[in-house]
């Protein structure tokens, strides 16, 4: 890791860990835990795996917002089809949608919705690379889509590649009540930039998800540095442990 990622890494976990008037935890504070990760994120994702491994249960079941095709970029893929889990998959996207059919369609246990989750029920325009232009631009262009018009620019990805789509919405308390969703072992967020926006809008007296898994991207100026640290605040007080990776956060109850 080069210094200057080093640096930036550093001072989004003072900012974060300054929230609690500390630059470090003692393990005598009881229900109050970050771990921090400097390494890369597929280290986090390790964590994730095994955790979910740990805690496997025959009615286990997860949610996975912003699942793209259910294959690219994807942390529970592998666990998914190994362990056949119980779940819901969203996306918003059309094409990607389509493609996620595909990859779920001997798994009648997946159950599929194309929607975006954002703060109400409705429509949205989201801002995604043309498939024409995809072969292009870097594999991971196509996990850029976003409802922030201006999301692309921060992955160095020309406007002229992009295009709006509009996609049908629903919040995260419609998406609960409206799929009975009462015991909720999984969370996976990847919604480009929204995603602390929607930890933010979980009734936790309602549903208390046991693992919850999503992007920060502090050190691509996705996220503000207060906003993540409200979350993290936030979640540690409602009891989760959490490890900080370099561009995700996993958090989970003991």
């Amino acid at each position: 890791m080069g210094t200057g990622i080093f640096v930036r890494l550093v001072f989004i976990l003072n900012k974060i860990l300054a929230a609690f008037n500390m630059k470090f935890i003692p393990p005598w504070r009881r229900g109050l835990f970050i771990e921090i990760g400097l390494d890369e994120d597929i280290n986090i994702k390790e964590k994730l795996a095994k955790l979910v491994e740990c805690n496997l249960t025959n009615d286990f079941f997860f949610l996975q917002i912003g699942a793209n095709d259910g294959v690219s970029f994807d942390p529970i893929h592998q666990l998914v089809t190994r362990y056949k889990l119980k779940g819901i998959c969203i996306e918003p996207i059309e094409e990607y949608f389509q493609e996620l059919t595909i990859t779920y369609k001997d798994l009648p246990n997946v159950k599929l919705i194309q929607k975006a989750v954002t703060d109400k029920t409705g429509t949205r325009v989201m801002y995604k690379v043309d498939s024409n232009l995809r072969s292009s631009l870097p594999e991971w262009a196509k996990g850029i889509a976003s409802l922030n018009s201006n999301h692309h620019k921060r992955s160095g990805v020309n406007s002229n590649c992009i295009i709006p789509e509009e996609v049908e919405t629903i919040s995260f308390d419609g998406l609960i009540t409206g799929e009975q969703i009462e015991q909720l072992d999984l969370l996976v967020i990847d919604a480009e930039g929204y995603d602390i926006e929607i930890i933010k809008s979980i009734d936790f007296n309602k549903i208390k998800p046991r693992i919850i898994f999503f992007e920060h991207k502090f050190l691509d100026n996705v996220v503000k540095s207060e906003d993540l640290s409200d979350v993290i605040n936030n979640l540690n007080l409602k009891g989760y442990l959490v490890y900080i990776g370099r561009n995700e956060v996993l958090a989970f109850l003991p």
